[in-house]
C-alpha cells in the first residue's frame, strides 16, 4: 500500500499549473548560521521562531504576518542546503504555501521562492528523492474540488517540483513510475470508496476521475482524456460536477472543449460562471 499518497489523500478535509516559478533574489535578515550538508541535523532543531523571523523578512509586504508550521533544511541541489518551511498568511494556520530559502554569496541576500501546496504536511514525506539521483523532489498538493467545510472531498492532485535552473518547476511528466506505482494505486482505492447513488458519492466518483484523467494528460501524454466526461458533468446540476467540468475543460486544447467552457459561462450557477470565464480567459493568455 503507498502509505505516503494515502497521507496526503486521506489526512485532510480541504488554479491548476501553480509551479514554475522562479526564484528570486531577496533581502532578508537571519539569526543562525546557515548549515552546510553535514550540519542538516542540528540545524532541523532550530527554534521556529528564527526561521519564522527569516521568512517574515523576505516577504514584499511586511503588514502580513507569516506562520511557519513545519521546516526542514534539505539538499533540493547536490551540495546547495535550502530550507522549506510550510508558511500560513491568513492568521488562521491553514499552512498552504511552502517556502524555499537559501542564502547567495552576498551577505544578508538570499534566493527565495514560494509554491502552493495544501496542508496538512508532512515534510519528511513530501521532499523526497523519487528517482535515486541525489537530488531532493517536492510533491505538493491541490485540492480536487472546492472547500465544503466538514463535507469536503479529501482528494488532491499530487504534482512533482523539482529546482532546475534557478525554476521551481512542475516535473511531473518526469516520474511515471511514481504515479503508476503509488498516485494511480491510492486512486483505485479512492475509488471503490463510495458505491451508492447519492449525490455525494457521484460527485466522489467524479472527483476521483478527474484526478486519473489528470495524470493521463499531464503524465502520459493523452492530451484529451477526460474531455467526454467533462461535457457529460457540465450539464449536470450539481456545482461540484460543473466546477470539474470547468477545470478540465480549460486544461484541454480542443475546439470541442473550447465550445463546452463557453456554455458553461451562460450557467444558471453564478459561480460555475464566473469560473467558467476566468478558464476562458487563462485559455486566451496560453494562446
Amino acid at each position: 500500500m503507498p502509505k505516503r499518497l494515502l497521507l496526503f489523500l486521506f489526512c485532510a478535509l480541504v488554479s491548476p499549473h501553480v509551479l514554475a516559478q522562479q526564484v528570486s533574489v531577496r533581502e532578508g535578515t537571519s539569526r543562525f548560521s546557515w548549515p552546510g550538508p553535514n550540519e542538516i541535523t542540528s540545524a532541523n532543531g532550530l527554534d521556529k521562531e528564527e526561521v519564522r523571523e527569516l521568512v517574515q523578512s523576505l516577504q514584499a509586504d511586511q503588514f502580513i504576518k507569516v506562520q511557519v508550521g513545519e521546516f526542514r533544511f534539505v539538499a533540493l541541489e547536490p551540495g546547495e542546503v535550502w530550507l522549506v518551511a510550510t508558511t500560513d498568511y491568513s492568521g488562521r494556520n491553514f499552512f498552504f504555501s511552502l517556502s524555499l530559502v537559501k542564502p547567495t554569496d552576498q551577505a544578508g541576500s538570499f534566493r527565495y521562492a514560494a509554491v502552493s501546496s495544501h496542508g496538512p504536511h508532512v515534510l519528511g514525506r513530501e521532499i523526497v528523492d523519487l528517482d535515486g539521483d541525489g537530488s531532493l523532489e517536492i510533491l505538493t498538493k491541490e485540492p480536487a474540488t472546492d472547500y465544503q467545510g466538514a463535507e469536503t472531498v479529501p482528494l488532491y492532485w499530487i504534482a512533482v517540483a523539482k529546482l532546475t535552473g534557478g525554476e521551481l518547476q512542475d516535473r511531473s511528466a518526469d516520474f511515471p513510475k511514481f504515479y503508476l506505482g503509488e498516485y494511480l494505486p491510492s486512486l483505485n482505492l479512492l475509488e471503490g470508496a463510495a458505491q451508492d447513488e447519492t449525490e455525494a458519492a457521484i460527485e466522489h466518483a467524479a472527483a476521483v476521475a478527474f484526478l486519473r484523467f489528470r495524470m493521463e494528460r499531464e503524465v502520459f501524454d493523452k492530451p484529451l482524456a477526460g474531455l467526454a466526461e467533462a461535457l457529460s458533468w457540465a450539464t449536470a446540476s450539481s456545482r461540484q460536477l460543473q466546477i470539474l467540468a470547468v477545470r478540465t475543460l480549460e486544461d484541454i486544447e480542443d475546439p470541442g472543449a473550447d465550445r463546452g467552457l463557453e456554455r458553461l459561462t451562460s450557467s444558471k450557477d453564478q459561480l460555475v460562471a464566473r469560473r467558467a470565464q476566468t478558464a476562458r480567459e487563462a485559455k486566451r493568455q496560453r494562446q
